[in-house]
């Protein structure tokens, strides 16, 4: 699945337990801060990597999952792998069209 995302039917996605979860999982690691320019205002920025994972298989980053308003936005993720993230968060995982 190229796009994906994982929502609960009702309510949101919890941020904590989601970075609970990137912490312990063995295909998850957390995503660092990065620095960046605002393209608005050109002011050096840090972006937060909280509640952004990278998913690796085999030690390769190949692909990655965000929070964004209470649901996960997965790129490059297997659906196996979206469903067994929903199935420990309580919630569903649908292919995404972000068009």
């Amino acid at each position: 699945m190229d796009l994906g995302k994982i929502a609960k039917d009702a309510g949101e996605i919890d941020l904590e337990l989601w970075s609970e979860l990137i912490s312990k999982h063995e295909f998850l690691e957390q995503a660092p801060e990065r620095k960046g320019v605002n393209p608005f205002t050109q002011e050096e920025v840090i972006f937060s990597g909280e509640g952004v994972a990278f998913y690796c298989r085999g030690g390769e980053k190949v692909g990655n999952i965000c929070f964004q308003e209470g649901v996960l936005l997965t790129t490059g993720v297997p659906m196996s792998f979206c469903s067994e993230i929903a199935k420990i968060l309580n919630a569903v995982a649908l292919e995404d069209d972000r068009s």
